[in-house]
């Protein structure tokens, strides 16, 4: 599957905050189930850049999960945007088989 570098920057930022959100506090309770979402502005995104654009383009091509609906909890209340993002299995998948052909894996 043939990504931008816009793409692979948001990928790699959405895999950072998968990887750590244990540390981060950036999780969110959705229906029920304690989870790792954020907002463009937690993967360097800020007001009118690609960020958003780009994670619902990799949530087209199944890469990322998309979650749209206000806030996801009262904590979060300072947080602007409608769309949360978390990378999916073929994510995190997708960049280790770049990782692999370009011989740095992980």
């Amino acid at each position: 599957m043939k990504l931008t570098d816009r793409e692979l920057d948001v990928l790699r930022e959405l895999e950072w905050l998968h990887e750590r959100h244990d540390q981060c506090n950036r999780n969110f309770m959705i229906d029920g189930v304690m989870t790792h979402w954020g907002t463009p502005q937690y993967f360097g995104g800020s007001n009118g850049s690609h960020h958003s654009a780009t994670a619902t383009a990799l949530a087209k091509k199944g890469l990322v999960d998309r979650y749209k609906g206000g806030r996801i909890n009262f904590f979060e209340s300072h947080i602007k945007g409608s769309c949360y993002y978390r990378i999916t299995k073929a994510g995190l998948d997708a960049l280790r088989a770049i990782a692999s052909a370009k011989g740095d894996a992980k």
